[in-house]
């Protein structure tokens, strides 16, 4: 039986973008059910794009306007409602996809024990690839606070504990919806992984199920996203983790942290690497994990 396969994209008034990567999803070997886009509603030039691509009669698009585009977990749980594939891929707007992509992905799930996979996005700034060190160390969370993801970087098949948003897919009947308490635009991956995993579920990672991933700039992260990111992973640790993994979870956290949320030991060394800026963006970080620490407890209370 064949499996059918809904693509996700959520794009924000980024049109050029999502053109480019509806183009590569043209041409795939194993063409998609579906391709889900969400964007907000007031935005002419998408749909206008959307249009474009339609008349081409290659894939089957659905547009999904919104009227507030601010939690990714909202955004995505649309999306998945209204969805009728076998398997649910997840891309970003700025992804450039291979022809062979998808048959890679589906390649993954002819093994029944396979709930999810995903694979290397290559980074591709001013059209050049980037070249970076490889590791066999890929989507792992190591001392309960500490994740590894390393997509970008990965050279071999591996089993592993989680993906990377931009380019995975999931069996739908796996798929909960996203919380509603996740802010922002990321970590919102780790609550379908930390279920999965809690459940004994299979995640694969195979750096052949590639994608490019074109990025307008190499700067560091800004303040906001490094709010959301403290958030996101205090609240998902509150939430699966239990008893000392927990606590040892968020002592890590807050204390040493990692590159892109550094705790008070590491902080001094994060400075080094960055501007004057770096304090700000680290204070903002930490006030992210303290409301992430709240926001859990204070659903607690509600349930």
């Amino acid at each position: 039986m064949k499996l059918k396969v809904s693509i996700l994209i959520p794009t924000y008034h980024n049109p050029q973008k999502l053109k480019r990567c509806l183009t590569s999803l043209m041409v795939q070997v194993y063409l998609p059910e579906e391709v889900i886009v969400m964007f907000d509603s007031d935005d002419s030039e998408t749909i206008n794009i959307i249009s474009s691509i339609k008349e081409k009669k290659t894939l089957k698009i659905i547009s999904l306007p919104l009227k507030k585009m601010e939690r990714m977990s909202e955004i995505l749980n649309y999306g998945i409602k209204a969805s009728v594939g076998d398997i649910i891929a997840f891309l970003d707007e700025d992804i450039i996809v291979k022809s062979e992509w998808l048959s890679r992905i589906i390649i993954q799930f002819e093994d029944k024990d396979v709930c999810a996979c995903g694979g290397k996005d290559v980074i591709v700034f001013h059209s050049k690839k980037i070249n970076l060190p490889e590791t066999e160390e890929v989507g792992i969370l190591r001392w309960k606070g500490y994740i590894a993801g390393n997509q970008h970087r990965g050279c071999k098949k591996r089993e592993v504990m989680f993906l990377k948003g931009c380019n995975m897919a999931v069996r739908k009947r796996y798929l909960k919806a996203l919380d509603k308490h996740l802010v922002g635009f990321v970590r919102w991956e780790q609550d379908i992984f930390f279920n999965l995993m809690r459940n004994g579920l299979r995640i694969i990672y195979d750096p052949e199920i590639e994608v490019s991933h074109i990025k307008d700039n190499m700067e560091h992260s800004p303040p906001l996203w490094t709010y959301w990111y403290g958030h996101n992973t205090v609240y998902l640790f509150m939430k699966y983790l239990r008893g000392k993994d927990r606590v040892l979870a968020i002592i890590f956290f807050f204390l040493i942290g990692d590159g892109s949320s550094p705790g008070f030991i590491r902080f001094p060394f994060w400075v080094i690497k960055r501007n004057e800026s770096s304090f700000c963006t680290f204070s903002i970080s930490q006030i992210g994990k303290i409301k992430g620490f709240l926001t859990y407890i204070k659903r607690g209370k509600r349930m």
